[in-house]
């Protein structure tokens, strides 16, 4: 019997690993948009040929991926009014979206119900709550009651999205939200999210849920910016993922923010009052800080398209820093006015003191508030 693995190799070989492919009569598909990667059907026995040429860098056998979230009774919740996100695109890779409005959706999974989940809709409307202005593009890797997926799916949708990206060009700044994990580390995954840095996309991962403290993929992969969650007190989520990672020296998360009782919308009403815990909750959160800054200050952050890998890499790494240090684990607690702040020192954006007072305090229209089941109010970020 055989089943799919994935393989990595170095691009430049592909006509040779093409050819040793073809001589064994192995079927393989290349990935249009994603070097260095190729899914295979193979037997036991195949496997463990490709595993030993040495034109292969590594092999995996296509593995399960979850969505990262729990569902808990909804309340009231309130949403106030703001007008960021003009300039943003955001592609969600998750289990499809209903209710929020998307300039476009693909389905990789194969399960046609996106109402049969609901944590995509969730992912996406968290978004939509804080960054109202942003397009959304769904991307469904993940699907069914367990909101599950595979390696390939999710490989599958990023060539997709990079891809995609050509013809978006009336969008400025370009995004992924991956609330989706896996217990295993994938070479493949990490090849393929690490080639988002070449694209000038800015990439968000949740940390995962499994009160370990070591993460899966794509959590692990140096190229993306991984979210673990925090109480709204601020204190390290009992269940968020971490790792320190002595070999590259590079820690995950990198960022942390609210994922405990997150109110967003409901994939069958529409209404905004469900609650869902996870890193899967604080990820798009995080992701919606950066979206938000970047947008606000569209008149001096250049298109993400027109940086060089350098600047762009720069760029992220003054989102991370710009968050104030957790003690106990991995990651820098992110804030709006902190986040804009250090962005805004970046392209020497210049601003009165009046300005500079608004932001610092921020204001209504820059804060999302929701209601937590006992009728407090809570900041999402």
């Amino acid at each position: 019997m055989k089943k799919t693995y994935l393989i990595t190799f170095n691009p430049l070989a592909k006509k040779e690993v093409e050819n040793q492919l073809k001589l064994k009569k192995i079927r393989f598909r290349f990935f249009q948009h994603i070097n260095g990667v190729a899914s295979l059907d193979l037997s036991r026995s195949e496997a463990e040929m490709v595993r030993q040429s040495p034109l292969v860098d590594t092999i995996e056998e296509d593995a399960v991926v979850y969505a990262l979230a729990e569902e808990f009774a909804g309340s009231d919740s309130q949403r106030i009014p703001n007008d960021l996100g003009e300039s943003v695109l955001v592609y969600v890779v998750d289990t499809g979206v209903n209710c929020i409005n998307t300039i476009d959706r693909v389905n990789f999974h194969g399960d046609k119900n996106e109402s049969n989940n609901a944590h995509g809709t969730h992912v996406a409307g968290t978004i939509n709550i804080i960054i109202p202005k942003a397009s959304i593009v769904s991307v469904q890797v993940l699907g069914g009651k367990m909101g599950s997926g595979s390696t390939k799916t999710i490989i599958d949708g990023i060539n997709f999205i990079f891809g995609d990206i050509a013809k978006r060009t009336n969008y400025k700044y370009i995004f992924i939200n991956m609330s989706l994990g896996m217990s295993q580390k994938s070479p493949a995954i990490c090849s393929a999210v690490s080639q988002a840095l070449e694209n000038k996309v800015m990439t968000f991962v949740a940390a995962g849920n499994s009160s370990n403290n070591k993460v899966g993929s794509p959590a692990n992969c140096l190229s993306v910016i991984t979210v673990g969650s925090i109480s709204r007190q601020g204190k390290l989520s009992t269940f968020s993922d971490y790792e320190t990672n002595k070999q590259f020296g590079e820690d995950k998360p990198e960022l942390l923010t609210v994922g405990e009782n997150v109110m967003a919308h409901n994939h069958n009403t529409c209404k905004v009052d469900t609650l869902m815990t996870g890193t899967s909750m604080a990820c798009p959160i995080a992701l919606s800080v950066a979206g938000a800054v970047v947008s606000d200050l569209h008149f001096n952050v250049p298109a993400f398209r027109s940086m060089s890998t350098a600047e762009f890499q720069q760029l992220q790494e003054i989102i991370i820093q710009s968050g104030q240090k957790y003690s106990d684990s991995p990651g820098n607690i992110l804030t709006y006015p902190e986040a804009r702040e250090s962005i805004r020192k970046l392209y020497d954006v210049t601003m009165s003191a009046q300005q500079f007072r608004i932001y610092k305090t921020g204001p209504k229209n820059h804060t999302v508030r929701h209601r937590n089941p006992k009728g407090d109010p809570y900041l999402c970020y």
